[in-house]
């Protein structure tokens, strides 16, 4: 009995070391701009450690079909929620992250 609340004690801060993440943008009406988007919150997401599933991908968030997200899961535990502005096409994109926990398929904490 003790190794076992010993084990459970030791592996309590590896639970705490990663996290899930969400990163929230804009589809463009231009849908050939769209994939460019979705792959640039997989690479935010490459960026604080974390991985992206394909079926987590663009995500429809609250306000119709122009908000997405793409859940990150597994980030670097000290990530902290950001917000960044991208360029493209002469056009700056906001993309927010938000660290919580997320749901399978949900952009909502």
């Amino acid at each position: 009995m003790r190794f076992s609340i010993v084990a459970v004690l030791a592996s309590m801060p590896l639970l705490a070391i990663a996290k899930d993440c969400a990163v929230y943008y804009t589809w463009s009406s231009d849908i050939e701009q769209n994939p460019a988007r979705d792959q640039k919150a997989t690479i935010m997401c490459d960026d604080i450690g974390g991985t992206v599933n394909p079926t987590e991908i663009a995500l429809k968030d609250d306000g119709g079909d122009v908000n997405r997200c793409a859940i990150c899961r597994d980030a670097r535990g000290s990530t902290d929620d950001y917000d960044r502005t991208i360029m493209q096409d002469g056009e700056g994109i906001s993309y927010s992250v938000r660290c919580g926990y997320f749901a399978k398929g949900s952009c909502h904490a």
